[in-house]
């Protein structure tokens, strides 16, 4: 029985009551007299257990407790309901093993260049970074970068993100984190912004997120192909095996060792990604860090 229903049964019984009480008959006579007029259908203890059960329901509803039970049940069923990834997604990770080699972070964008150089040759159909390209870095580095964006053209996704002006003041004015601008001509931008449930949980991700102004595409809906703002956020697949997604290693990426080859991949430096699939005959491979 749903809440709603449950909710009105309840004051539906308690309201007769007290429309008895205002004539002057108290609640209970006032049952008793609608119980005998009705042939016994309606029984004062039917009265005050519709009453409790919607004042449960109304104080679980107010609480969000609800809610989280709901969640919880979507939680359970993708850890019962478990199916393979797709094929067209691959993870390039900054790992352990990557900074281990290199020694230092950050790492220059000038090595970033690199990646995507490598990455093109191998034949990747997109390339989606997790890395706040945000602020200046050394001159030859963020040149390195831009040259190899526009080695690539339009085939880069580039992050950006809204945050408080004063982390203190939640709900205060907002403010922007772009690329430089000298990446943007070369790229396309896609927020990699996300709303937690009740719970502090991600379960859904919008397809479009404000950023410097406007509405652009989030980074997953990006890498989806599935950008229409009309339809607004999508559920999480946590059914996916993650397993199945290829991880390399940064660096085995840079070295050519890689046991898993991103060619006819499409690439994202990424920290987070669900498998989605690519629009066009190539598919993405994704950097996390």
């Amino acid at each position: 029985m749903s809440a709603a229903k449950l909710l009105r049964q309840g004051w539906s019984g308690f309201l007769r009551a007290l429309s008895g009480s205002a004539r002057g008959a108290s609640p209970r006579r006032a049952a008793e007299a609608e119980a005998s007029a009705s042939g016994g259908a309606f029984s004062l203890s039917a009265l005050w257990k519709s009453v409790a059960t919607a004042l449960l329901v109304a104080g679980l509803y107010l609480s969000g407790a609800l809610e989280i039970a709901e969640l919880k049940l979507l939680d359970a069923k993708y850890e019962l309901v478990e199916r393979p990834a797709g094929s067209d997604l691959v993870i390039v990770a900054i790992d352990p093993k990557s900074l281990q080699r290199i020694g230092y972070w950050p790492w220059p964008r000038s090595l970033h260049a690199f990646l995507l150089d490598r990455l093109a040759e191998a034949g990747a159909a997109r390339v989606a970074f997790d890395i706040d390209f945000s602020s200046h870095s050394r001159v030859r580095n963020d040149a390195a970068l831009e040259q190899a964006l526009s080695r690539f053209p339009g085939s880069v996704i580039l992050p950006g993100f809204v945050q408080n002006a004063n982390p203190l003041a939640l709900g205060g004015a907002l403010v922007s984190t772009l690329p430089l601008d000298r990446f943007l001509p070369h790229v396309e931008l896609a927020s990699v912004n996300v709303l937690p449930d009740q719970d502090g949980l991600v379960r859904r991700m919008s397809r479009t997120g404000p950023l410097g102004g406007h509405s652009v595409p989030s980074l997953s809906a990006l890498l989806a192909g599935d950008t229409d703002p009309t339809r607004g956020a999508f559920a999480i697949d946590f059914g996916i095996r993650l397993t199945d997604i290829p991880v390399v290693s940064y660096t085995d990426v840079l070295t050519g060792t890689g046991r898993t080859s991103p060619s006819s991949k499409a690439v994202a430096p990424i920290s987070t990604v669900r498998p989605a699939k690519a629009s066009g005959a190539k598919s993405p491979v994704s950097t996390s860090a």
